[in-house]
């Protein structure tokens, strides 16, 4: 059985978390040692069992040890000597404050704690312990020992004897023990010689106020006996020691700190005693001094404890005030991170304000020092934490609340206290939040589920407090923080209203008297009241319960094995089940271990239609669930007449199903009608909106009958119903939308009729649709190939014959042929079905009748065709030559130019091939001969379709009209085996120039004797003081020489009256002697070409 140690103690309100308590007197070698709030709330944290914490302890002899596994020693065999005295009582206590029961200190006085442990006595036996006037009792355990513990209660001091009497066996055991006298509270007073007149009970010695230096007493009482104690007189650190009697008395002296009013604390080292007071410091007389106050109390007394304590937050006002530094100096003063700069009046004194600018918080140090007199003072002042903002002011438990502040170390951890009571706070151990390098923070928590102990206002709200600390203890202290919402106990449908066989959601809250949440509690049981009365438990095996998450796709509460279902770590419950098929009705939800969490819904009915497009005529099956047991069942078009069912009269069974079949009327025009299906309790839809189902009349096209069979090009008629009133209709077969010459409309009732052409599409099936504004209507054709055309029906060598067809199978694969294997071609039908071909006839066939074979896909069709000889020569591709597009000139003379001939079809080849140069240019032409296609004549193969020969250009070849240079045609003709021709010319003409021409020579001399002119014929004379002359008539543009030979070099010749004429002239000098000398003439072309005569 559990043992409640509770009565020993209590830890947490005050903070600490130690706990000292004996273990009870038990049986079994092992116990489970539990912390619990007492009224029963969950701790925060992780890893809890039930909300609280556990730990397995092992217990061996009557001592705790370490958890281990126990073991057995072995058996000590007995000596032989006598028994000891089997019953023993034994005593310790706390009464000197450590955790050693037994040192010398462990005496008791009024109020410690006695622990008492016996053995010897009987088992399982009541043990009466008696301890002067007070008594107890308490159990042994199997073994008969026991261990307890008890508080001394108010009675007089002195030697006592505690008795302890087993109460069945009557063994009995004593011991002596001392109660000692109360030794009170601790207090201690503080006194100083500052008026230098050795009676320190004088008003100047207790005012507790004097200067550094000084040499103070502080005396007191009331700590432990023979007690070290620890003395914080602000910032100097002294230690004493208590008499025997617990008194103490120290004295020392004032040493060098900040002046002010300073902390003293008094602490006992052992008994953890603490008395506190303050003390004021004066600064040595003629010394600078300093006055620090703030407004961080927010009043306007400058001189109120909380003005002058030297703590205050960043952005609140400091005022510092300093007298005995240097008259009119500037004064520097450095406050932590800021510097503030002031001035001393003609007395030295000055008066600093300034606003505490965002530092890291802590203590700081304050220097004050004059720039001349170089006068300084030395302080310390703490800024402190605080919150700055959070957000909400006003939320609900698990919001999130996002705080900011300022004030504490650098990336310090910090630790927040949150709770209900400023009192009373709880760590929030899932935070790990720390601090900015600027000592600067922000971070979000959610609102705990509590505990919490203080009874919402009248708004059901609860203030709550807060208080958070860095690792250096600093602290905002505890502040007011948000109110929080506390909730009511809930339980909702959704939906509220629901069909058989469809998943309804149940959410509830469950919570404490005073609004905080029930967190991971058992609800007992789901029950569902039927609508039928009958009551049942909703379970995982028959109802599919499961537990539904939230947004941050957590589990709402959890479903044990035994059905049964638990609240989350907030008090919710999220959960969904399936409505069983039963009647309809109002049902009923409950848990069986919570009172005020109850709700309903109702169960509606529903009609079910398994289809939801319908044509006129058509039966059409309905189900109903959840209507009315055992009802009449009534179905109808909205707004509209009742519908023909089978059978006649519908009835609901004993849990509210019906099944029945309804024919379609043949008048409904196409679009959406709704049908409604009423019983006794249930016939409006506005309300019940289950009890009607939407159904869609589709349009259906009687004729043609599925599957008719259309060649491209045929006309079809449509005939059809189904479509909407009046509607404008339109029509695509396999996708291709059909042009209507006119507009086609729908009848009121929806029918209609129509005729189309159609289209080139492929063979196969194509679905005809005619579209209105809101419906269609759709049926199936299949399209079949189309009568084959060829054209021309006769022809011969290099006819093309075109064959073309629709409604083919797409990318049907062709083949066509005359009658030769060896001459097919090959093509496909295209995406549409459509078959455009074209058959070369590559052979010279026999005149007369044959037969064109087409196949396409796996058909074949066989068309006749006329062969007829041709009037038409070989057709030629191109015809050319390599002599480029520039002169030939005289520097290529021996050159071989290739006129080709390239015919365009392979299968027919000419018989003949000639060329001429200068076509009709030149008559009688440049050079003309045969065309070769023997392979031997730069004609690539023999019986090809190249044609050529290689010309030589000759010294005599050239192509000059008027003396200038012109290019000619080529013109070459090729011969079929009938003799007939095809003449073309090469795509570039050619010009040949090998010499420059000199067309005549007119030589004569203007003679010196006469002046006259003589025209010299063959030979002539020449004298001195003849003046000899040229005249040459040659090609335009070109150059010339003259010599006589033996008298002249050479001469240059000019530009005569015309373009083709060059003159020259020479006067015969003295000295010249030439007998039959010749003339020399050279003229070059501007080809350079040269001719000499």
């Amino acid at each position: 059985s559990n043992i409640d140690i509770s009565e020993f103690g209590s830890f947490g309100s005050s903070g600490s978390n130690l706990y000292n308590f004996a273990v009870p007197s038990v049986a079994q070698n092992a116990i489970t040692i539990r912390a619990g709030n007492v009224d029963g709330t969950s701790f925060l944290g992780d890893d809890l069992v039930g909300g609280g914490v556990e730990r397995l302890f092992y217990i061996a002899a009557g001592t705790v040890t370490q958890p281990s596994t126990p073991t057995t020693e072995p058996s000590t065999p007995t000596t032989g000597q006598p028994a000891p005295d089997a019953v023993t009582l034994t005593i310790t206590d706390n009464s000197d404050g450590n955790n050693d029961p037994t040192d010398a200190g462990s005496t008791d006085r009024v109020g410690d704690a006695i622990i008492a442990l016996g053995a010897g006595f009987d088992a399982n036996e009541q043990v009466t312990l008696q301890l002067g006037t007070q008594s107890s009792t308490t159990p042994t355990t199997g073994a008969g020992s026991f261990v307890t513990v008890f508080v001394i209660s108010p009675q007089n001091e002195g030697l006592k004897t505690l008795t302890a009497t087993g109460s069945s066996s009557g063994k009995s055991k004593s011991t002596a023990f001392t109660i000692l006298p109360d030794l009170g509270e601790p207090s201690f007073t503080i006194t100083d010689n500052s008026d230098r007149n050795g009676d320190n009970t004088d008003a100047e010695s207790i005012d507790k106020t004097a200067s550094l230096g000084d040499t103070v007493t502080i005396s007191g009482s009331g700590y432990g006996i023979n007690e070290q104690l620890r003395i914080e007189f602000g910032e100097q650190i002294i230690t004493a020691n208590t008499s025997a009697t617990a008194t103490f008395e120290t004295t020392f002296i004032a040493a060098d700190q900040a002046d002010g009013l300073i902390e003293v604390n008094v602490i006992g080292q052992t008994s953890t005693k603490e008395v506190s007071d303050t003390f004021t410091l004066k600064p040595v007389a003629g010394q600078p001094t300093l006055v620090i106050t703030d407004n961080s109390d927010g009043n306007d007394d400058a001189t109120d404890l909380d003005s002058s304590d030297k703590e205050a937050k960043i952005g609140d006002i400091v005022t510092l005030r300093g007298t005995n530094f240097g008259p009119n100096e500037e004064i520097g003063i450095d406050f932590g991170s800021q510097s503030i700069f002031a001035n001393a009046s003609r007395e030295g004194e000055f008066v600093a304000t300034f606003v505490i600018l965002k530092q890291m918080g802590g203590t700081k140090s304050i220097l004050v020092k004059g720039k001349t007199s170089q006068k300084s003072k030395f302080d310390r002042f703490t800024i402190k934490p605080q919150i700055t903002a959070f957000s909400p002011t006003i939320g609900d438990i698990g919001q999130k609340v996002t705080l900011q502040g300022d004030g504490f170390s650098a990336s310090s951890q910090l630790t927040v206290r949150f709770g209900d009571s400023e009192t009373s706070l709880m760590t929030l151990r899932n935070l790990n939040v720390q601090s900015a390098t600027e000592g600067t923070f922000s971070f979000e928590f959610s609102i705990p589920i509590g505990p919490y102990i203080i009874a919402p206002d009248a708004e059901r709200r609860i203030n709550s407090f807060i208080r958070i600390n860095d690792a250096a203890n600093l602290t905002t202290g505890t502040v007011s923080f948000v109110k929080i919402n506390m909730q009511t106990a809930s339980l909702e449908m959704q939906p509220t209203q629901v069909n058989n066989g469809e998943r309804i959601t149940v959410i509830g809250l469950a919570v404490t008297d005073n609004g905080a949440p029930l967190a991971n509690t058992n609800l007992g049981f789901l029950l569902i009241q039927l609508p039928n009365g009958t009551e049942d438990t909703v379970n995982v095996q028959d109802y599919q319960l499961k537990i539904e998450i939230d947004e941050n796709n957590a589990p709402v509460g959890r479903v044990e094995t035994n059905n049964s279902i638990k609240t989350d770590a907030i008090g919710r419950i999220k959960a969904s089940f399936l409505v069983p098929t039963i009647s309809g009705g109002k049902a009923t939800l409950r848990f069986t271990s919570v009172g005020n969490l109850q709700t309903e819904f109702d169960i509606v009915p529903k009609v079910v239609v398994p289809v939801t497009g319908v044509r006129p005529g058509d039966s059409v099956a309905i189900i109903g669930l959840g209507y009315q047991a055992n009802d009449i069942i009534s179905a109808r078009i909205a707004g509209g007449a009742i519908l023909r069912t089978t059978p006649m009269t519908v009835k609901t069974d004993a849990n509210g199903t019906f099944n029945a079949v309804f024919a379609v009327p043949e008048d409904l025009p196409g679009g959406t009608f709704k049908i409604v299906v009423t019983d006794s309790a249930n016939s409006d839809p506005n309300s019940t909106p289950t009890i009607q189902a939407e159904l869609t009349i589709l349009g259906s096209i009687d004729q043609p009958a599925a599957n008719s069979q259309f060649k491209p090009g045929e006309p079809i008629t449509l005939i059809g119903k189904g479509l909407g009133a009046d509607e404008t209709l339109s029509v695509t077969i396999g996708g291709v939308s059909m042009s209507l010459e006119d507009e086609v409309k729908s009848t009121a009732t929806g029918n209609f009729e129509l005729t189309i052409t159609t289209p080139p599409l492929a063979q196969g099936r194509r679905v005809i649709r005619v579209d209105g504004q809101k419906s269609a209507a759709e049926t199936e054709i299949t399209i079949v190939p189309g009568d084959l055309i060829v054209n021309p029906s006769e022809g011969s060598v290099g006819t093309a014959i075109l064959i073309e067809g629709s409604g083919y199978p797409a990318y049907a694969s062709v083949q066509i042929d005359l009658g030769f294997s060896e001459d097919i071609t090959y093509g496909n039908v295209d995406a549409n079905g459509n078959l455009n071909a074209k058959y070369l006839i590559k052979k010279p066939l026999l005149p007369g009748d044959k037969t064109l074979s087409i196949q396409v896909g796996g058909k074949t069709y066989f068309r006749p065709f006329a062969y007829v000889l041709d009037n038409i020569g070989p057709a030629i591709l191109t015809a050319s030559h390599d002599g480029g597009d520039d002169v030939i000139t005289g520097a290529e003379i021996g050159k071989s130019v290739t006129i080709k001939v390239i015919q365009r079809d392979a299968f027919d080849i000419a018989a003949r091939g000639t060329y001429r140069i200068g076509g009709d240019a030149i008559n009688p032409p440049l050079g003309e001969g045969e065309l070769y296609n023997n392979g031997g004549h730069n004609d690539e193969q023999a019986n090809d379709t190249i044609w050529a020969f290689q010309y030589e250009i000759t010294s005599d070849q050239i192509t000059k009209a008027e003396g200038l240079a012109a290019a000619v045609p080529i013109t070459v003709i090729l011969f079929d085996a009938n003799g007939n021709t095809t003449e073309t010319t090469t795509s570039t003409p050619i010009q040949i120039d090998t010499k420059a021409e000199i067309l005549s020579i007119t030589a004569s001399v203007l003679q010196a004797s006469d002046g006259k002119t003589k025209i010299i014929r063959e030979k002539g004379t020449l004298n001195v003081g003849d003046t000899f002359k040229m005249l040459v008539v040659s090609e335009a543009n070109a150059s010339g020489t003259f010599e006589i030979r033996g008298i002249t070099e050479k001469l240059p010749l000019s530009r005569g009256n015309f373009e083709t004429q060059y003159v020259g002239e020479y006067m015969i000098r003295g000295g010249d002697l030439g007998v039959n000398a010749e003339i020399s003439i050279e003229m070059t072309d501007v080809n350079g070409n040269v001719t000499s005569r």
